[in-house]
């Protein structure tokens, strides 16, 4: 399965990429993703965008596992965001980040990558801890639950 196709090999920000939450109950859900890669992606992000399409968010990817902060500065629409471990597992879950919050939302273990999405999709799509981000292209599969 080719679940995270990127749209090009370069460049700071990506956009169309299709991302799939494979969800404990055997549900897979798909979102449009842009990757934020490099310095200057990863500390921009979202901000100052008015608009951020259902289903769709930013994977940020930091090529290794740490405890990693976010914080919500200069980002004008709410978002849930999702904590992921090295191996795509989800495993923390922090929802409804308060625009231009300077609030750091901080990860309580390591983790490679951080998605942000809509604030309320997580419920929405019925996301929670143990779900798996199916991410092909840094070789991750699916834990067997």
């Amino acid at each position: 399965m080719g679940l995270l196709l990127s749209s090009a090999s370069s460049g700071a920000i990506q956009t169309n990429d299709v991302l799939i939450v494979l969800r404990q109950d055997g549900v897979a859900v798909r979102l449009e993703v842009e990757q934020a890669r490099g310095a200057v992606a990863l500390k921009r992000g979202l901000m100052l965008r008015d608009y951020l399409a259902p289903r769709s968010g930013m994977l940020f990817d930091f090529k290794r596992s740490s405890r990693v902060g976010m914080w919500m500065k200069d980002t004008l629409i709410p978002l849930d965001m999702l904590f992921v471990s090295e191996n795509g597992t989800l495993v923390q879950i922090e929802e409804d980040a308060s625009p231009q919050s300077l609030m750091l939302i901080s990860s309580r273990v390591p983790v490679r990558y951080v998605l942000e999405i809509n604030a309320g999709e997580v419920r929405k799509l019925g996301f929670s801890i143990g779900d798996q981000l199916l991410l092909p292209e840094v070789n991750i599969v699916p834990q067997p639950h």
